[in-house]
């Protein structure tokens, strides 16, 4: 996102009085959080594992945040594999292998 475009945006929701946060990635391209796969390389794609794991734990906290959820308001039934789970899916995904 261009800095121009990153500050209008600022500036809108400022005037719009809503609460909002932008995270920046110094560095990231696009598609940072999705390791390589079998492809060709294209210009602007390229894996951060350091920024994808930071923003995970943000999406998890996040939605901590705006959509609290306790062991009680599921009925006691969330896993214990669940509980304050802060890995990142490859990680849960490493250890399931």
């Amino acid at each position: 996102m261009p800095p121009a475009q990153r500050d209008a945006f600022t500036a809108e929701m400022q005037t719009a009085g809503v609460d909002w946060r932008l995270t920046v990635y110094g560095g990231a391209l696009h598609a940072f959080h999705h390791p390589p796969v079998d492809h060709p390389v294209v210009p602007g794609v390229g894996y951060h594992p350091r920024h994808a794991q930071r923003a995970w734990r943000d999406v998890v906290d996040l939605l901590a945040e705006c959509l609290p959820v306790t062991e009680d308001d599921l009925g006691q039934s969330m896993p214990s594999t669940m509980r304050k789970s802060r890995s990142t899916p490859s990680e849960r995904a490493t250890r399931a292998s």
